[in-house]
């Protein structure tokens, strides 16, 4: 069985560990992996066997790609391309968990004009966010590395992030205060929660720890529902749960780091998400 694995750029030590790993746990399940780069895969296709490969997994997400490698090449793509943007589009995430009754913060996409700053559509704004309660939340609509959240706490703070940032898509959403609430995140893999940790912060950094639910708790339930819903195979469901019961979704991820779970839990994700690719490629 020869998969792909794809990745843009491997430029840290983290990274290259990372990448290391998992193509272990594939050849110690005797699946046979190359490593290729995002632009040289159509490259590499083109001058292989038709159907050599079988897979392709991503390292690093690739909406279109996905997309292409499915539609063009047949491969079995984990995950595939509708998973991949869904959980990058924060407006159309939040879309699809109401629509199928998942609890999430209220989230409300704001205008957006190409090249216009926001500042233009203030008086609409305004009305817009009546519904929401100070302080709450600005996001960029897509989600990118490294991206900043805007806390508001008033509308001296909103005028002046839209002067900032006013020239991206974006959404307001609701706050959720730390008072009874704990940030978790449940790796889910065919639908089973795989591994699940707690991010502390404190002024100066975030921790990540492991926490434990029984299986049939909501916490638990409201990720599957997530994966679920976003046709994913696997899939990293962030969460704001509140009082350890009602479990608000906020954010997914497609491709999460794998090695970081498995170091903070002690649980071999890399094993589940292998044996994942192989059953379904079986099938």
């Amino acid at each position: 069985m020869n998969g792909l694995i794809l990745y843009r750029l491997i430029t840290t030590v983290d990274q290259q560990a990372r990448l290391q790993r998992l193509i272990e746990a594939f050849t110690s399940h005797r699946m046979n992996v190359v490593t290729v780069q995002h632009d040289q895969v159509i490259r590499l296709l083109e001058t292989t066997t038709k159907h050599f490969f079988s897979f392709a997994y991503f390292f690093d997400e690739d909406r279109q790609l996905a997309l292409s490698l499915q539609s063009s090449y047949g491969l079995t793509v984990f995950n595939e391309e509708t998973p991949i943007n869904i959980a990058n589009d924060r407006a159309l995430l939040s879309l699809t968990l109401r629509n199928e009754g998942i609890p999430t913060p209220q989230t409300i996409v704001l205008p957006y004009t190409m090249n216009q700053s926001i500042l233009h559509q203030f008086n609409e704004v305004q009305m817009m966010l009546s519904s929401l309660a100070y302080p709450f939340l600005i996001k960029e609509r897509f989600v990118s590395d490294n991206q900043p959240v805007y806390f508001i706490r008033d509308l001296k703070d909103l005028t002046t992030t839209f002067q900032m940032v006013g020239l991206k898509p974006l959404l307001a959403q609701e706050y959720v205060g730390p008072v009874s609430r704990k940030v978790v995140k449940v790796f889910i893999v065919n639908r089973r929660p795989i591994a699940s940790v707690e991010v502390v912060s404190s002024s100066t950094q975030d921790v990540i720890q492991r926490i434990r639910f029984p299986s049939s708790h909501p916490v638990y339930q409201t990720a599957i529902r997530t994966a679920d819903a976003l046709g994913a195979s696997m899939m990293l469901v962030y969460m704001l749960v509140v009082n350890l019961r009602t479990a608000y979704v906020y954010g997914v991820k497609t491709n999460p780091n794998l090695m970081e779970l498995e170091q903070v839990t002690g649980v071999d994700v890399h094993t589940a998400v292998v044996k994942s690719i192989k059953d379904a490629i079986g099938r």
